[in-house]
């Protein structure tokens, strides 16, 4: 059995929830927002896009409306991320490279940005979830070995259409179904 609750509620109660930093704060980043904001276990450290008001509409629009430091400085964000205050930034190097950040979601929708991102993981003991199918599609199998070869996770979403396509193709090959 999956508990993914359990084990969130287990994270929340001895204080250790998971820090995760968002890049890319359009539609589907502020709900990503919104939803990680509401859950116990895990909490949204970093929000980055390529305008700062971006990333504060996100919180806000989780219902996070002080507490927010913006800095492009990793220092200046360490320092802040310290103290407790969320970070709104418009450069992703301070999602990938802030100490408190365990994971780093990318949802830009560049294959370009993506690929940058996910390297700047790798060489900074980041995990992260691809929510940019674009990137995926295009250097994902590069990705994957390459966080295999860093030791962190490179991991899809089951959320986005391609990402729920294959999990029901999957779910019925294993079924034995004839595709």
């Amino acid at each position: 059995m999956y508990e993914i609750d359990t084990k969130l509620k287990e994270l929340a109660d001895r204080g250790t929830p998971i820090s995760v930093a968002l890049v890319g704060a359009g539609q589907m980043g502020k709900d990503i927002v919104a939803q990680i904001s509401g859950m116990q276990g895990m909490e949204i450290t970093v929000v980055v896009d390529i305008r700062e008001g971006i990333c504060l509409e996100a919180y806000r629009l989780a219902g996070i409306n002080d507490g927010i430091c913006t800095t492009n400085d990793v220092e200046e964000a360490e320092k802040a991320a310290g103290n407790g205050l969320k970070i709104a930034s418009t450069d992703y190097k301070t999602a990938t490279r802030l100490s408190k950040v365990q994971v780093v979601i990318d949802a830009t929708g560049s294959p370009e940005m993506g690929a940058r991102i996910s390297l700047d993981c790798f060489d900074h003991s980041k995990h992260i979830v691809m929510m940019n199918v674009e990137c995926d599609i295009t250097v994902g199998p590069i990705l994957r070995r390459m966080a295999e070869k860093a030791g962190v996770v490179y991991s899809l979403t089951a959320g986005d259409e391609p990402g729920s396509i294959i999990e029901v193709y999957r779910f019925a090959k294993a079924l034995a179904l004839k595709l």
